[in-house]
């Protein structure tokens, strides 16, 4: 038997040969595992989709906002108060430096001439506020060293109340005022009180203003 002339075989090469999941007709077989219908796409991602991205955002969202959203009314509400206290001080103050020189109002005693001073510097809190909440005391030195009280300063009504040298004493007191946010510092309103005095010089060579209620 003569060998063939011209016919040879060549041993096929690694990149031939048939890869998994690149198969060729022709060129051997390929078995592919079956995928599992319980993995999808996102199942088999190890990174989070948009719409993860986008349901975490809101979750964290909503709680920096709410915290921040409360500490923000904590100091507005602190604000309003402080800025409550000092212009009711400063309606007391204006009102008692109105008491010590003597004036009066058209038409009204002293003590309410004096309440009108309070009301007209109260930036409108003390408006509508009644006479109660404004009180006007005057205070006399007792000066009489057989008195167990000496050297100390006792309550005076009446006429002559302000006479020159005694003590007059504005007070704001019971002025309430509601919480922005009640639930933050308790259910109660806060209660503001304040007073001024000084030192009367009200009656004129020897004439004191009627004081009244």
């Amino acid at each position: 038997m003569q060998p063939l002339v011209g016919l040879h075989t060549t041993p096929r090469s690694s990149r031939d040969r048939p890869r998994p999941g690149n198969v060729r007709p022709g060129v051997g077989t390929h078995c592919r595992a079956p995928e599992l219908p319980f993995l999808n796409a996102d199942a088999r991602s190890p990174h989070p989709t948009k719409k993860n991205e986008r349901g975490q955002a809101a979750v964290e969202a909503a709680l920096v906002i709410v915290p921040l959203m409360m500490v923000l009314l904590a100091i507005i509400d602190v604000t309003v108060a402080i800025f409550m206290m000092n212009t009711l001080e400063y309606a007391a103050r204006q009102g008692v430096r109105y008491a010590i020189t003597g004036q009066t109002s058209s038409g009204l005693q002293q003590n309410g001439s004096i309440r009108k001073v309070v009301r007209d510097n109260s930036m409108g809190f003390l408006t509508s506020a009644p006479d109660s909440e404004i009180t006007v005391t005057y205070y006399s030195l007792v000066t009489d060293p057989t008195s167990p009280n000496v050297n100390t300063s006792q309550q005076v009504t009446g006429a002559g109340s302000n006479a020159n040298g005694n003590l007059v004493k504005v007070s704001v007191a019971g002025f309430s005022w509601a919480w922005m946010v009640p639930y933050l510092w308790g259910t109660s309103a806060l209660s503001i009180n304040t007073a001024s005095a000084d030192i009367s010089s009200a009656c004129v060579a020897g004439v004191c203003p009627s004081i009244g209620p």
